[in-house]
């Protein structure tokens, strides 16, 4: 169950990581899978992110089920994320989703309680 099988923290803005993702050019998808295939398939942009949280998942299952299930509620996602600008260059604030101490993609809610932007990093994926 998601509910309960995950740690969301802050990181303090001096340990703030900036990477380049993979963020697919058709958003609001509802499964990672969705996000990958369009990847594979070229249909992104790259853009930076700052990790500003970590959501680190305590069993495999409670991973799974979030990764299926983008687009539904999720109270610990509220009024995180957002863009902004830094010379001239947009960068989102994402939360760097994990299992076992790796990461497997990062969301930008902008705001809301859903993944509104899935991005993707390198090789590790579901």
């Amino acid at each position: 169950m998601i509910l309960s099988d995950y740690i969301i923290k802050e990181i303090p803005e001096e340990k703030q990581e900036i990477k380049i993702y993979k963020w697919a050019n058709l958003n609001k998808n509802n499964t990672l899978k969705e996000y990958k295939e369009e990847v594979r398939n070229g249909d992104y942009y790259s853009q930076k992110g700052k990790i500003t949280h970590v959501l680190e998942f305590t069993n495999w299952q409670a991973a799974e089920a979030f990764s299926n299930n983008l687009l539904s509620s999720f109270d610990f996602l509220k009024d995180k994320g957002g863009t902004y600008e830094d010379n001239e260059e947009y960068i989102n604030k994402v939360i760097s989703v994990r299992y076992s101490g790796n990461e497997y993609f990062v969301i930008d809610t902008q705001g809301y309680s859903y993944a509104r932007y899935v991005g993707l990093r390198g090789l590790v994926w579901f």
